[in-house]
């Protein structure tokens, strides 16, 4: 794997194959997702954590 970002200590990462989407996974709350860029990944990244808060 290549291209590992953390956000919000969520690590977003990309396997080394070309034009492949870049992937995260949050254990603690069953959260996932797949996304073209790093921006978008970020993004799901907030809208998953902002929903489970607000499901607290």
């Amino acid at each position: 794997m290549t291209d590992i970002v953390t956000h919000r200590g969520i690590q977003i990462c990309r396997y080394d194959v070309p034009y492949t989407p870049f992937f995260w996974t949050h254990d603690e709350t069953d959260g996932y997702g797949v996304a073209c860029t790093v921006a978008v990944a970020k993004d799901q990244i907030d809208k998953h954590l902002a929903k489970k808060d607000q499901d607290r």
